[in-house]
C-alpha cells in the first residue's frame, strides 16, 4: 500500500468514527454497530503494513474513540477528530 492509499484509508477511518459518534449521539445503537464494525475493517485495510504511521495512528484512534465513550469525552473527542480529519484531508 502506498502513502496515498494510507491516507485515504486513515482519513476513512476518521470518517467512521466520526459516524460512530453521530450514531450514538442519536442513541441508533444499530447504526453504532454497523459503523464501528466498518471502522475495524478500514484498520484492517491499513492493517497491511503494520510498522505504517497510518496504521499505529489508526490504532490510537480507535483507543482515543474507546477511551472517549467510555468517560463521556466524546463531543471533545469529535471535536478534534474533526481537525485531524481536515488536516490529512487537505495534505497532498
Amino acid at each position: 500500500m502506498n502513502a496515498t492509499q494510507e491516507k485515504f484509508y486513515f482519513a476513512n477511518l476518521g470518517a467512521d468514527i466520526a459516524r460512530c459518534i453521530s450514531a450514538l449521539h442519536n442513541n441508533n445503537i444499530d447504526r453504532y454497530n454497523q459503523t464501528f464494525h466498518h471502522a475495524q475493517q478500514t484498520l484492517k485495510k491499513l492493517s497491511v503494513n503494520k510498522n505504517s504511521s497510518a496504521y499505529k495512528e489508526g490504532v490510537l484512534l480507535l483507543e482515543g474513540f474507546n477511551l472517549a465513550r467510555e468517560k463521556d469525552m466524546l463531543p471533545l473527542f469529535n471535536k478534534r477528530l474533526n481537525v485531524l480529519i481536515a488536516q490529512v484531508s487537505s495534505v497532498a
